[in-house]
């Protein structure tokens, strides 16, 4: 049997996750209280936080990381 696999694969499945997500959340976000989602946004939070410190410890150049943040904080300020 012949192995089928192209190139991008995994990008195409995120997006299609995404969307199938987002058109879920739209649908049924609403019927949740505000205390819920608020909860829901605070957990999905903490998680990326904790994902991104574990791969801050993991680099082998913090300056790069530093920098982009920065760079991240500055252009999201001046875009506010």
């Amino acid at each position: 049997m012949k192995h089928l696999s192209f190139r991008g694969l995994g990008t195409v499945i995120n997006s299609g996750a995404v969307v199938i997500g987002s058109l879920i959340g739209l649908a049924v976000g609403g019927s949740f209280p505000d205390r819920v989602q608020d909860v829901a946004i605070f957990g999905i939070g903490l998680i990326t936080m904790g994902l991104g410190v574990q791969m801050f410890l993991r680099t082998k150049n913090p300056l790069v990381t530093v920098g982009a943040i920065c760079l991240g904080g500055i252009l999201g300020a001046l875009m506010d």
